[in-house]
């Protein structure tokens, strides 16, 4: 996946192989993009997935665009990537910065820092990967 600076213009697109379904939306880097996020992620999984799932993959999607928005100042925008097949629900957000992400240690009273420490203790699997200018955070549920 490449940002719009890379030449993706698209603000969504589909793709199917096999029994895998994939979708890509471009999300302008505004706070209301997690609502936005968390509604794609819902028309894409409501019915197809157990309510848990449902309610783990909106919780978890908000996690990434959130920290996308708010570690990736600069960028206009970000990608999301919905694919889903075999009781597998993977999303990924995709972002301008290439740093790494770092779960952080947090303090009990702390409001926030605690986004990729919840994605690694809810979802089945989660990572990142480098790709061109910036890095893709994703999580993975299994139904």
């Amino acid at each position: 996946m490449a940002g719009n600076a890379v030449g993706r213009t698209a603000s969504a697109a589909v793709a199917t192989a096999g029994e895998t379904e994939a979708r890509e939306f471009w999300l302008p880097a505004q706070p209301d993009s997690a609502r936005k996020a968390r509604r794609l992620t819902a028309v894409a999984v409501v019915g197809r997935f157990s309510p848990e799932v449902v309610e783990s993959a909106l919780l978890l999607v908000s996690e990434l665009v959130t920290n996308s928005i708010r570690y990736a100042p600069d960028a206009t925008g970000i990608w999301l990537e919905i694919s889903r097949g075999d009781g597998v629900l993977r999303v990924g957000v995709w972002d301008a910065n290439p740093s790494p992400p770092v779960p952080q240690n947090v303090a009990e009273l702390d409001v926030s820092g605690r986004g990729l420490t919840l994605v690694a203790e809810v979802s089945s699997d989660w990572g990142w990967e480098s790709e061109g200018a910036g890095k893709r955070v994703w999580f993975e549920l299994h139904d």
